[in-house]
């Protein structure tokens, strides 16, 4: 199927490991042209590595999504390299697991949400002037739906979904869409479910069984092929929704 997004361009947070590099691989293979951004150099040298054939449809940032000034250079970079932009994928994020009760509250939200919201709004100026449908798709997780994480994850990738449903309404009227994906549980190469199934193998077996009917964990490339699909102007209706992306894992029914 062609998805009609050849040529255009994208910024994905976070997009150097784990589902950011998959949602980037999956857009490039589409014709995307992209700017991907990472906090760590180390990563964005591995991504380098794993994407020379695409070396000039590509720009690697390191910047961190908590710094203003990094928000700004990152979009000021794509710009003047690509002259327009498309596609604003909201990836990067973590769940804060040391420090004060305090500084977990406030850590996760500038990490999960607050900046993400800061980075749209500086967007939006360019998004707006898209030829090919401009979208944006935020990553939650289905811990923002329902409990299951920390209670400080939680809460913020719950945050998550709202500002994209009350954004979706405010910026459909400037032509740009904005819906969020929720992941389940998604295992890749040194994230943390792959982290729990090397320390406890039997017990990720027995959290399978009870937690997941599809009987595996997530792949990072079923995320993306989601992402991808949703950006596309094939789903030119599709606004203001939370998808679901998680082999059954959710109790939730909407």
């Amino acid at each position: 199927m062609d998805l009609g997004i050849k040529g255009a361009s994208a910024i994905i947070s976070g997009g150097t490991q784990g589902i950011g590099l998959a949602i980037v691989q999956s857009l490039l293979s589409e014709g995307v042209k992209i700017t991907a951004f990472s906090r760590k150099k180390v990563n964005i040298k591995s991504a380098e590595k794993k994407l020379t054939d695409y070396s000039e449809q590509i720009q690697f940032i390191q910047g961190d999504i908590l710094s203003e000034k990094d928000r700004k250079n990152i979009l000021k970079n794509h710009i003047s390299n690509y002259k327009s932009l498309d596609f604003l994928i909201n990836n990067a994020g973590q769940s804060i697991k040391t420090g004060t009760t305090e500084k977990k509250w406030s850590d996760s939200f500038e990490s999960n949400i607050t900046s993400h919201a800061l980075l749209t709004d500086e967007a939006i100026k360019y998004l707006e002037k898209s030829k090919f449908g401009a979208s944006i798709v935020n990553i939650s997780s289905i811990f923002g739906r329902e409990s299951g994480g920390s209670p400080h994850y939680n809460a913020s990738k719950s945050a998550m979904i709202s500002f994209s449903k009350s954004y979706s309404n405010l910026l459909i009227k400037k032509g740009i869409r904005v819906n969020s994906i929720a992941p389940g549980s998604i295992r890749f190469p040194n994230g943390s479910w792959d982290k729990r199934v090397k320390s406890d193998p039997s017990g990720m077996k027995k959290f399978i069984q009870q937690f997941i009917p599809a009987g595996r964990f997530g792949t990072v490339e079923e995320i993306a092929n989601v992402v991808t699909f949703l950006i596309s102007p094939k789903a030119s209706w599709i606004v203001g929704a939370t998808i679901n992306v998680d082999g059954g894992q959710s109790r939730s029914n909407i």
